[in-house]
């Protein structure tokens, strides 16, 4: 019986492992190598900014890979369930089935693009979802805003801090305040609510319109919907919010005894939103790792009691 499962190698879940594998404890890590964002770079993570997330994948796999009692397995965790002692059954893509007494979730989400022709294709490249992560390296040049929500015209105004020049592109009638409205204007925001109909990707990134000319930026910023990874979370009991993400505590614990939970997958409900930053992802596997090695601790310690009774 393996103390920690793991179900996903991003950074998350990786570090979780680490601090698990420092602790001396026994782990299965199941990565199923597929990454929210293949085609970004990594920004705001202090000494990998501008890493590319398969780099940084490897080199925790590398890294967390050197402990004894952290084992590695591409086979993906397709299901798993409580017993009667506390522990969980688990099982595997290969076919592998185990037990462990905890399990964390660091699955992470997919992201939902709306149905814009030439938006996937752009994904990573041309259209972003977090200025933090990509509006540096396209500075000073015009910008755009896919939506027609509060999140998506506050967005628009937050990019004027990178760029002179951004156009709010609504799909459709706007929707917004009449306070948002005056924002946006008092911004120098055009917005643009004629349909899209398509996104080149020319010398940055070409939007086209049905009954307006065509807009040329560097990039384009939205927040597109997501689902959860896996159905997991679910089968397991744990919460989900509004927003899809899996309710955790301070320390990653979710509803469901012996489940924890990390990353983009996860959310503190005191958080407005989800974040999609790779060092918050990071940090959270961090505190879910040591808050399982805590609990793990907490229940050998009440067993050698027990024994002397």
């Amino acid at each position: 019986m393996y103390d920690v499962v793991i179900a996903g190698g991003g950074p998350a879940g990786l570090n979780a492992a680490l601090q698990l594998g420092r602790a001396q404890r026994g782990l299965l890590l199941s990565d199923g190598h597929v990454p929210r964002n293949p085609g970004h770079t990594v920004h705001g993570f202090l000494t990998r900014d501008g890493a590319r997330p398969g780099e940084l994948r490897n080199l925790g796999r590398q890294e967390v890979g050197a402990y004894p009692g952290v084992e590695l397995t591409d086979a993906l965790l397709v299901a798993a369930h409580a017993e009667d002692d506390g522990g969980f059954a688990a099982r595997f893509s290969d076919g592998r089935e185990t037990h462990a007494r905890k399990i964390l979730l660091a699955t992470g989400v997919a992201d939902q693009l709306p149905a814009i022709d030439g938006l996937a294709e752009l994904w990573g490249v041309g259209a972003f979802n977090c200025p933090y992560c990509s509006a540096w390296e396209i500075r000073g040049r015009p910008l755009a805003v896919l939506g027609n929500d509060e999140v998506a015209a506050m967005m628009a105004v937050h990019l004027t801090q990178w760029s002179p020049k951004v156009v709010f592109c609504t799909n459709g009638t706007a929707e917004i305040s009449p306070e948002l409205g005056m924002m946006l204007q008092a911004h120098e925001i055009a917005t643009v609510e004629d349909p899209i109909r398509r996104l080149d990707h020319e010398a940055g990134v070409k939007v086209h319109f049905d009954g307006h000319d065509p807009v040329s930026v560097a990039g384009v910023f939205l927040h597109p919907e997501f689902r959860q990874h896996s159905d997991l979370p679910q089968r397991l009991g744990c919460t989900l919010q509004e927003d899809g993400t899996v309710q955790v505590d301070d320390y990653g614990q979710t509803g469901a005894p012996g489940v924890y939970a990390a990353g983009d997958m996860a959310r503190k409900p005191s958080m407005p939103m989800p974040s999609a930053h790779v060092v918050n992802a990071a940090s959270n596997g961090s505190m879910a790792g040591v808050a399982i090695d805590q609990e793990l601790a907490t229940e050998n310690a009440k067993a050698r009691v027990q024994q002397l009774m």
